[in-house]
């Protein structure tokens, strides 16, 4: 097996960046393009009660497991695979199960900080990040969060006050400065999904000479 191109996605939270990213491995096979998502990194919080689970800032550097993650991404680059965590989000631990990741060709990292840290950041052959409206992203926290995690909008919007919003300005809006390309959130459906599809397919072919330029 050839080196593995690695692609990293980032943005704020709800911007569009999951939904960016499996639109880029649709059509991929596992042994051509990998995903990898940063969420899966969340650290375990099973030692400490509930209640004070829930009220953790989960939008900084500190929530996530960001020495695994590195771990596993140098893996991967190197041909090898990995087991990766499984994170219960209802109930902010992770589970006793492991989900083993093989490298494809490509490496596709996706994560709200995967831009923050210097040593992650430079695992990344080609960082995209995702612009995203105010509006939209916090409609679309809301709409993910209570119906597919359970909370209420009452603790929704305190979290996204107290800290989604704030931990945005902090640490990830900065890393749009070492973006490669950047892509605004209402162009999700646009062409450059194909330019970029076209890059992962030149370089699942073989193509080295013909990828975008990231200098």
């Amino acid at each position: 097996m050839g080196p593995v191109y690695t692609i990293g996605v980032a943005g704020r939270s709800c911007c569009g960046k999951t939904l960016f990213a499996k639109k880029l491995c649709s059509g991929f096979s596992p042994a051509d393009v990998t995903l990898l998502q940063q969420d899966d990194y969340y650290r375990d919080l099973g030692d400490i009660p509930l209640e004070d689970r829930e009220v953790r800032n989960f939008d900084q550097p500190q929530a996530f497991d960001l020495p695994l993650l590195m771990e596993h991404l140098e893996e991967l680059r190197a041909g090898r695979a990995v087991r990766q965590p499984v994170y219960d989000f209802h109930n902010h631990q992770r589970t006793d199960q492991r989900k083993e990741i093989i490298p494809g060709k490509v490496v596709l990292l996706e994560g709200l900080l995967i831009f923050h840290p210097p040593q992650l950041r430079d695992l990344l052959d080609l960082r995209i990040y995702i612009e995203g409206d105010d509006t939209e992203c916090l409609i679309r926290r809301l709409r993910r969060d209570v119906e597919e995690r359970g909370r209420s909008y009452e603790s929704v919007l305190g979290q996204y006050q107290k800290t989604v919003h704030p931990m945005y300005l902090k640490y990830v809006l900065p890393g749009r400065s070492y973006a490669h390309l950047i892509v605004p959130g209402n162009s999700l459906d646009g062409p450059v999904v194909e330019v970029v599809r076209g890059t992962i397919m030149n370089i699942v072919r073989g193509y080295k000479d013909s990828l975008m330029e990231t200098g």
